[in-house]
């Protein structure tokens, strides 16, 4: 939900038409959304199923992108205005190893952004959190986890490491729930208190 109320979700059109942002009127997901195209950055392509969001105090809606042109880079773009319009999509100087990625806030009012934050084109080896006191710059960054890891079986678009993390703030606890391998899912548990 947005600080107004209205369901929020990053999309993507089709292979074709590239990302989109879809925008409720309000918290009723039957509702029909609006759908706002978004341009495809020239020498990216953004996937929209695998981005995240998250609001600011001042009300700018930040969205972090995966770009599967293998830039190794998140894209971002923002809106001021509760997200009628958006800024068009720019490449950021916070690497990614070409994963999903999933942003939010700690319960002490700072940003997280937990992705692979490598620069290496599919090494999902370390699972980071990078943290902000105000949403825009990243300052802090930690490996949640980077034990060494190997398939049991090997398949079609896996790889090797830690990827695709889903987070939860519970109190002074943040819930990091991400795929090892491919092949199985595991839950961090990381006290904030102490980053």
């Amino acid at each position: 939900l947005t600080a107004e109320g209205r369901l929020l979700c990053v999309a993507s059109i089709d292979h074709r038409s590239g990302p989109a942002i879809l925008l409720w009127p309000s918290a009723d997901i039957l509702q029909q959304p609006e759908v706002l195209p978004l341009p495809q950055p020239f020498g990216a392509k953004l996937d929209g199923g695998e981005s995240s969001w998250y609001q600011t105090d001042e009300g700018t809606i930040v969205i972090f992108w995966r770009d599967e042109s293998q830039s190794g880079r998140v894209w971002v773009n923002h809106s001021t205005d509760g997200g009628r319009t958006f800024s068009d999509p720019m490449i950021s100087d916070i690497p990614d190893a070409m994963s999903r990625n999933y942003a939010g806030r700690l319960s002490d009012g700072r940003y997280y952004l937990c992705n692979n934050a490598n620069y290496v084109l599919h090494n999902r080896m370390h699972l980071t959190l990078l943290i902000s006191e105000d949403g825009y710059q990243f300052n802090d960054v930690y490996i949640l986890v980077d034990d060494p890891t190997g398939q049991r079986v090997r398949g079609l678009l896996k790889l090797d490491g830690y990827m695709y993390p889903c987070c939860l703030t519970d109190g002074d606890r943040l819930l990091v729930g991400y795929s090892v391998n491919k092949e199985d899912i595991e839950i961090g548990i990381v006290d904030t208190t102490r980053l």
